[in-house]
C-alpha cells in the first residue's frame, strides 16, 4: 500500500482499508515518537489490524513500546496480521467490550490512544471519557471517523459524541488536527469528578441534544442511560419527564417528575410539568397541588397560574379558578386567552358585567377570532343589552359567514330587541 512498504513485504491480510488513507497526517503527527522506550498506545476497536501493525512497523520501533487492542472479538486475520509483524509479543490483546475493559486499565499509563469503535455518539463518548484518564499529559487522543455521518439518523453522527467530550474537557486539551480524523493533546489532568458522575453528565448532554433536536426516542434512552450510571441528579429526571411528556407517555413522566422532586423539592418546574403531566390525563386534583407548590416556589411564572386555573374550572371551584386566571392576565396581561377562560368563569359566576368587560379585551387583543363576538354576545344577552349583542353576532357572521348557528342567534337577539 502506498506510503506502507512493509505491508506488501510482510504480507499482511487485509479485506478493507479504512486506514491508509490517514497515514501522512499520522507521520506528521507521531514522528515524533518513533523509536521512544516504554512507549504506550491503547487502541478501541481494532478489526484487522491495519492500524496496529502500521504503529508497530513505523512507530512502536523500541523493544519496549506496546499497544494494547481492544475489540469486542479479534478477527483470524487480525491474529495473523499481528503475528507476520515479528513483534507479536508488543501487543497486549483485551476481548470485550470497551467500556467494561477500559475501566481496569492504569491511569496515565498511555502515551496514545486512539478511539476507532463503534460509531455511534453515545460509544465515541463513552470510549473518549473512559480513555481520557489513560492518556499521560502531554499525550494524544485520536478520534476515527470524526465527520462520519449516518444518513438516515443524523442524530446518531459520530461527531456529536464527540464534541460533548470536547466541551466537558475543554480546558484541558488542544486540538492539534481536525478533519476526518480528530487528534487532540491532553494538556492538563485537572479532577472534573469521578468517572461514573461524567459518563452521566456525558449521556445527560447527549439526551440534551436529541431532545432539542426533536428526536425523543433517544433523548429518553440516553436520559434513563444517564440516571442508570448515577441516578442522582434531579434535572436529568426532569429532562426525562419532559421528553416522556412530549410523547404522550404521561404516566412515566408523572414519575419522572416526582423523582426529581424527592431529590429537589425546591424545584418549582418540577412541579409545573408534573402538573401539566397531571391535567393531561384527567387528574385535576393532584394538578391543582402540583401547580400550587410551583407558583409557592416560582409566584412570577404566569403559565402556573392560568394552568391552574384551568384545572379549577375543570373541578367547579369557580371563585379560586377566577383568582387565579386574575393573577395570570397582572403577569402576562397580553395572552387574549386567559381574558377568555376568566369571562367563562365569570359567565358561570354570573357575574355579567365583569364576564363582558373581560371578553372585550379578549377581543381587542384578538378581534379576528369569531368565537370571541359569540362569548361578549351571550353575556350581552344576558344583561339583556340586545342592541350590543346584535352587533356582536354581526361581527361574528362577519368573521365566518358560514356558520348557521350564529345567524339563529342574531335572529334571537333580533326578535328580543323587537319585544
Amino acid at each position: 500500500m502506498r506510503g506502507w512498504a512493509e505491508c506488501a513485504a510482510k504480507d499482511y491480510q487485509f479485506t478493507q482499508d479504512w486506514f491508509t488513507h490517514n497515514i501522512p497526517i499520522w507521520k506528521r503527527h507521531l514522528q515524533q515518537f518513533v523509536g521512544m522506550p516504554e512507549f504506550q498506545v491503547v487502541e478501541i476497536g481494532s478489526f484487522q489490524g491495519m492500524s496496529a501493525c502500521w504503529l508497530l512497523d513505523n512507530i512502536l520501533t523500541h523493544p519496549t513500546a506496546k499497544i494494547t487492542c481492544i475489540d469486542l472479538y479479534f478477527q483470524e486475520h487480525f491474529k495473523g496480521n499481528i503475528a507476520k509483524t515479528g513483534v507479536g509479543d508488543k501487543v497486549i490483546a483485551l476481548e470485550g467490550y470497551s467500556q467494561d475493559l477500559l475501566v481496569n486499565l492504569t491511569s496515565e499509563y498511555y502515551d496514545i490512544a486512539y478511539v476507532d469503535g463503534c460509531h455511534k455518539p453515545t460509544s465515541a463518548l463513552q470510549d473518549a471519557i473512559l480513555s481520557w484518564r489513560l492518556v499521560k499529559v502531554g499525550g494524544l487522543m485520536i478520534f476515527d471517523d470524526y465527520e462520519f455521518t449516518f444518513p438516515d439518523s443524523p442524530e446518531q453522527d459520530t461527531k456529536i459524541g464527540i464534541n460533548v467530550f470536547l466541551e466537558m474537557f475543554a480546558s484541558q486539551l488542544e486540538v492539534v488536527h481536525k478533519g476526518y480524523q480528530l487528534i487532540v493533546k491532553k494538556t492538563g489532568n485537572q479532577n472534573l469528578g469521578e468517572e461514573k458522575a461524567l459518563l452521566s453528565q456525558g449521556w445527560e448532554k447527549l439526551g440534551d441534544i436529541a431532545a432539542n433536536t426533536g428526536y425523543l426516542d433517544e433523548a429518553i434512552a440516553r436520559y434513563q442511560t444517564a440516571i442508570k450510571i448515577k441516578s442522582g441528579n434531579y434535572l436529568t429526571y426532569h429532562k426525562l419527564g419532559k421528553s416522556l411528556q412530549k410523547k404522550e407517555l404521561f404516566d412515566e413522566a408523572i414519575i419522572a417528575y416526582k423523582q426529581a422532586i424527592q431529590l429537589n423539592p425546591n424545584f418549582s418546574w418540577a412541579y409545573h410539568f408534573l402538573g401539566e403531566a397531571l391535567q393531561a390525563i384527567n387528574e385535576n386534583s393532584e394538578a391543582a397541588i402540583a401547580y400550587r407548590k410551583a407558583i409557592a416556589l416560582n409566584p412570577d411564572f404566569c403559565w402556573s397560574y392560568s394552568n391552574l386555573g384551568d384545572v379549577l374550572m375543570e373541578l367547579v371551584e369557580w371563585e379560586e379558578a377566577v383568582v387565579a386566571y386574575r393573577k395570570a392576565i397582572e403577569l402576562n396581561p397580553d395572552f387574549c386567552w386567559s381574558y377568555s377562560n376568566l369571562g367563562d368563569v365569570l359567565m358561570e359566576l354570573v357575574e355579567l358585567e365583569e364576564a363582558a368587560v373581560a371578553y372585550r379585551k379578549l377581543i381587542e387583543l384578538n378581534p379576528d377570532f369569531c368565537w370571541s363576538y359569540d362569548k361578549l354576545g351571550k353575556a350581552l344577552i344576558a344583561l339583556e343589552k340586545w342592541g350590543e349583542a346584535a352587533a356582536a353576532y354581526r361581527k361574528a357572521i362577519e368573521l365566518n359567514p358560514d356558520d348557521c348557528w350564529l345567524y339563529n342567534s342574531l335572529g334571537e337577539v333580533l326578535e328580543s330587541q323587537e319585544n
